[in-house]
């Protein structure tokens, strides 16, 4: 078919009806599963920021369900700390549990039977005799949303620390209807997409100045309900170098990498690695990112003995310390990727929309006004990437500069610390405009059929697969 982006609007408007539909019947199990489509539609494609119906819905079916978690008497020196990613090296899980663990708080660590690094998470924390692990068993939506609310009322924590995928209906649905003395603090770990989860939180907590305009003035979140708290990323120092395809002694290389997404819907992020190739043939290029891109795939065909690409790793911190330095993808920049570059002592160097706050990486260091590798437009990164290449004192100044852009560790602890006990941090928000709708139409450019179709094939939901026949079989057939 002639795939246009309507497609995506004509659907959200068909299953938004029959999430009301649902909803309005009673039918709990078919709420849900319209729920959980939805929100997994909505973050793939970006369509909204926020929406306050699917907020409402999945506030008052939950009720239907669970009825309300009352906490009154709770234990204050105890945190449920949920983990809706179960992740041993990517995100933030670790860094808020080791501040937690030596605040001296306990932690019970929720995670689900299905979480890829559970022995991992558990092994790397099993001196820390202050985390308990609990592990949801992955039944049906209705049964873990069960579980989690007698998870909760078992410990009555005086804290829960929501840290999730942006379409957790079961673990959003669950913490929606606790009620008492119990805060509960949403980690907002994408402020820049679609996130279920307003109903279910008491505050949230940002990582910059983006995200606490975004939650007030599109979530609408009160502005006393948003505190901030910049992160570093962990340190992977435990894991040792894997090599590269070439021997690095003999050839230096430029790294990248984060979802293959982030570099669609723009020509610039392939013209600047092709700039890097064509001038300098004595470097090689990797790009460590997984999934399919055709353009990357163009690049390796030009390419085929020095730019390659491969899986997400567990070294990160050793590639990027052997990388000459790191360029972000373009049109959405890697934030993480970008805290691991300096944290390593890699020069980040990124193309950045610096009228839009959303995809502008200053918005992610401490000290913006001295961050001279994000630049404003193809031609200036490229001059600063030959500035470098040609003067080794200028290359060495800015490593050398690199030290102070990111939090410390003492200083996340304190400020955690903080907003648990005031709600507060000494990082103060500030309200600024933001372009919204030139950032959500980055999404648009991505718009495909693919993701139209993948989206359905994965939605586990045997209404919308009846709409959609043809899809069906086709993924149940394999064709």
């Amino acid at each position: 078919m002639n795939f246009q982006y309507q497609y995506f609007e004509k659907e959200f408007e068909k299953s938004k009806k029959e999430l009301k539909k649902a909803w309005k019947q009673g039918n709990i199990y078919k709420t849900l599963c319209y729920l959980r489509y939805l929100t997994c539609f909505y973050y793939t494609i970006n369509y909204t920021l926020s929406d306050e119906e699917l907020e409402e819905i999945t506030q008052d079916i939950s009720f239907k369900l669970l009825g309300e978690t009352r906490i009154e008497r709770t234990d204050d020196n105890t945190v449920i700390f949920y983990d809706g990613f179960g992740l041993a090296t990517r995100g933030l899980a670790n860094i808020y549990v080791k501040a937690l663990c030596e605040l001296g708080f306990q932690i019970v660590w929720v995670m689900y039977e299905w979480a890829s690094d559970f022995e991992e998470i558990q092994n790397k924390f099993a001196k820390e005799n202050n985390v308990q692990f609990i592990k949801v068993a992955a039944e049906n939506i209705l049964e873990r949303m069960k579980k989690l609310q007698g998870i909760v009322q078992d410990i009555s924590p005086k804290y829960i620390f929501i840290y999730t995928l942006p379409d957790d209906v079961t673990g959003i649905g669950a913490f929606s209807t606790v009620k008492g003395e119990a805060v509960r603090f949403l980690v907002d770990l994408t402020d820049h997409a679609f996130w279920l989860g307003k109903c279910a939180s008491d505050y949230v907590i940002g990582f910059r100045n983006v995200g606490y305009n975004v939650a007030i003035k599109y979530r609408k979140f009160n502005e006393d309900q948003v505190v901030l708290l910049p992160y570093y990323p962990e340190k992977r120092e435990n894991y040792s170098f894997e090599g590269m395809p070439f021997d690095i002694k003999k050839h230096e290389f430029v790294f990248s990498g984060g979802s293959v997404y982030k570099i669609e819907g723009s020509q610039l992020y392939e013209n600047m690695v092709r700039y890097i190739l064509d001038k300098y043939p004595e470097i090689y290029f990797v790009y460590a990112g997984d999934g399919k891109s055709e353009k990357l795939d163009q690049i390796k065909r030009s390419y085929a003995e020095r730019f390659f690409q491969i899986n997400e790793r567990k070294d990160l911190d050793q590639i990027m310390k052997n990388a000459k330095f790191y360029l972000s993808t373009y049109p959405m920049f890697g934030a993480l990727m970008t805290q691991y570059a300096i944290q390593n002592n890699c020069i980040p160097v990124s193309l950045c929309n610096m009228e839009n706050p959303l995809a502008n990486p200053t918005t992610l260091v401490i000290h913006p006004e001295k961050a001279d590798y994000f630049l404003p437009s193809f031609d200036e990164t490229c001059a600063f990437i030959d500035r470098m290449m040609k003067d080794s004192s200028y290359y060495r100044f800015i490593k050398n500069d690199l030290a102070d852009q990111v939090i410390s560790e003492k200083e996340f602890r304190e400020e955690l610390e903080s907003i648990m006990l005031h709600g507060t941090s000494k990082f103060q928000g500030y309200k600024e405009e933001i372009d919204i709708q030139s950032f959500l139409n980055i999404y648009k450019k991505r718009a495909s059929k693919e993701i139209y179709v993948k989206t359905i094939y994965n939605s586990r939901n045997k209404w919308v697969y009846r709409r959609h026949l043809l899809i069906w079989l086709r993924k149940k057939l394999k064709i």
